[in-house]
C-alpha cells in the first residue's frame, strides 16, 4: 500500500524546514561591527601586526593607496608593518554601514577614517578618507577579511609640487 501523495509532500516539507538554517542577520551585523570597529581598531592602536593578521584570510588582498595590491598574509603584514613604523601614527575609524548577505557567509562594511603621523621633518600629517572591507564567514563561524581597500578624501598632490 502506497502512502497518499499529500502525506509525502507534507513529510518532505517538514524535513526541508529542519534543514534550513535560520540566520539572525542583526546579530551577525552587530558581531561584525564589534570586530571591525573595536577588536581590529584596538589591534591597530596597539601597533600589533600579528594580531592584525588574525583578521585576514590566508588569501586576502589589501589595496593600499598609491601602492600595489598586497595579497596573502606576508604581503599584508608588510603593509601593516610599514604603517606602524610611521612616527607617532594614530588612526581612528568607524563603520557607517555593515551589510550581511542573505546566506550570512559574505559581508561588507563601509566607513571613514582619520589618520595622523609625523613626516621625516617632524611635521604632523593628517588625512581623512573612506574604506570598504569585504568579510567572509569561516567554518568556525568567525568573520575574516578577504578584501581591504581605503583611500584619502584629499586630492593627490602633483609630483612637481
Amino acid at each position: 500500500m502506497r502512502p497518499p501523495r499529500l502525506l509525502l509532500v507534507v513529510l518532505l516539507v517538514l524535513a526541508s524546514v529542519g534543514c534550513v538554517q535560520r540566520v539572525d542577520v542583526e546579530a551577525e551585523r552587530a558581531a561584525l561591527r564589534r570586530i571591525a570597529d573595536e577588536e581590529m581598531l584596538n589591534a591597530v592602536k596597539a601597533n600589533d601586526v600579528e594580531q592584525m593578521m588574525f583578521f585576514y584570510t590566508n588569501d586576502a588582498s589589501m589595496f593600499p593607496p598609491n601602492a600595489p595590491i598586497a595579497t596573502g598574509k606576508d604581503a599584508i603584514r608588510a603593509v601593516w608593518s610599514g604603517f606602524f613604523a610611521l612616527p607617532e601614527v594614530k588612526i581612528d575609524w568607524r563603520k557607517s554601514r555593515v551589510e550581511i548577505a542573505q546566506g550570512a557567509d559574505i559581508a561588507y562594511a563601509i566607513g571613514a577614517y582619520e589618520l595622523t603621523f609625523k613626516d621625516a621633518e617632524g611635521n604632523e600629517i593628517s588625512d581623512r578618507g573612506k574604506d570598504v572591507t569585504v568579510w567572509r564567514k569561516q567554518a568556525d563561524t568567525s568573520w575574516k577579511l578577504v578584501a581591504d581597500i581605503w583611500n584619502s578624501d584629499r586630492a593627490a598632490v602633483a609630483a612637481t609640487e
